[in-house]
């Protein structure tokens, strides 16, 4: 295990009442656990496994598509405030 503060920090849970913010969360967790690239996955005897694309399956980097994600946001966004001037 990487050492981390796990002894000293607070963590906070709170309910996410807008639909579109639970969509926007639904989406990134559906990436991350979509990603067969980069992803480790801990068996039951506590030992980590690199997980790997199947044969014929399309490799999925979360990071990638997440910043795909943000970036096209961006620009949506910059299109619009461009269209006020």
């Amino acid at each position: 295990m990487m050492p981390r503060n796990l002894d000293h920090r607070i963590e906070i849970v709170v309910p996410i009442e807008s639909q579109r913010a639970q969509a926007e969360l639904n989406t990134i967790f559906d990436t991350l656990l979509a990603d067969n690239k980069q992803a480790w996955q801990l068996g039951a005897d506590g030992a980590w496994t690199r997980l790997r694309p199947a044969d014929g399956d399309k490799a999925k980097v979360a990071q990638t598509a997440l910043m795909r994600r943000a970036l096209l946001r961006e620009r949506r966004q910059a299109e619009y405030r461009n269209r006020g001037r």
